[in-house]
């Protein structure tokens, strides 16, 4: 089963490349400019009040949960909930962030993010390499049971088998925290 998602993602990546997407004007000629190009084409990623994608800046754990959960093409009423029925996360740091809240809800529900031994997400805290390689592939359908071994080196080593890296510079060891051209790097080989 994740191999026939991961198979129609890339087909449909593919597909977008081939005609043609409107790059961000910052990301033109940036090192991941056909992944960005790719994710914008599906609205996978967006540019910030500016108009612009800012490729080389850190991105939060908020803004790197609604990259993957778009990536997982919930429908409106998953991330928006009913007139009846209001999505929340079940974390109590969530101020500041009601634009996220749907997704990260999303992503809790689908196990994509468990949030920290303390109860909190830290939605604006900036997302290490480790935790968006971690959403990604719980995204795919990997889960802890799944990879055994030891966190965070168990989900790692399945990246760096599946080319989740793949076009990575990595110029630290990790954990360190990814750019936004990143998160759409890995996205991109996800």
């Amino acid at each position: 089963m994740k191999k026939i998602s991961i198979i129609l993602v890339m087909l449909m990546l593919s597909t977008v490349l081939s005609f043609g997407a409107t790059v961000p004007t910052d990301a033109a000629g940036s090192t991941h400019e056909e992944a960005i190009a790719a994710l914008a084409a599906k609205d996978i990623i967006t540019g910030d009040t500016d108009g612009k994608f800012h490729p080389e800046t850190y991105l939060t754990r908020a803004q790197a949960c609604v990259m993957v959960v778009k990536a997982m093409n919930p429908t409106d009423t998953e991330i928006k909930g009913t007139p009846t029925q209001m999505v929340d996360s079940g974390f109590p740091d969530m101020a500041g962030y009601g634009w996220a809240e749907g997704y990260i809800a999303y992503a809790v529900k689908k196990g994509v993010v468990k949030g920290y031994p303390d109860g909190t997400f830290k939605a604006g805290n900036h997302v290490t390499l480790q935790e968006i390689t971690t959403m990604t592939l719980r995204a795919a359908g990997y889960t802890d049971q799944i990879l055994g071994g030891t966190y965070p080196s168990n989900y790692m080593e399945k990246a760096n088998t599946l080319g989740l890296l793949k076009d990575m510079v990595m110029i630290q060891i990790y954990p360190y925290h990814v750019s936004k051209g990143m998160t759409a790097q890995i996205l991109f080989n996800g």
